[in-house]
């Protein structure tokens, strides 16, 4: 990460994210990138393929809720771990309904 980009905080990068600077996105993505790697590795069984997978969708996930579901409060770390956090569940729930049909 560069300097000039570790001054934003993460609400300001939200900001600029939401009138169209996807790089926005890019370095908050960069933030907490190990953040949501630990989190998904604590999760899954250690299939590098799984974890990819999984990172990957939630990813996206992200992208999309950050658009309009994040309330600009200085507490965007908690918010993304919760939003992480869902979406692994929603994940097992998804697959266990798949292995009982």
């Amino acid at each position: 990460m560069e300097d000039n980009e570790r001054i934003f905080p993460d609400d300001k990068l939200v900001s600029m994210f939401r009138n169209g600077d996807s790089h926005a996105f890019e370095i908050l993505l960069s933030r907490y990138d190990e953040c949501i790697m630990r989190a998904i590795r604590k999760s899954t069984i250690n299939n590098n393929d799984s974890v990819e997978d999984l990172y990957q969708e939630i990813v996206t996930h992200l992208y999309e809720k950050l658009k309009c579901v994040y309330k600009a409060n200085g507490h965007f770390g908690a918010w993304l771990n919760c939003v992480v956090g869902n979406f692994y569940v929603v994940c097992i729930v998804r697959n266990i309904r798949i292995a009982f049909h």
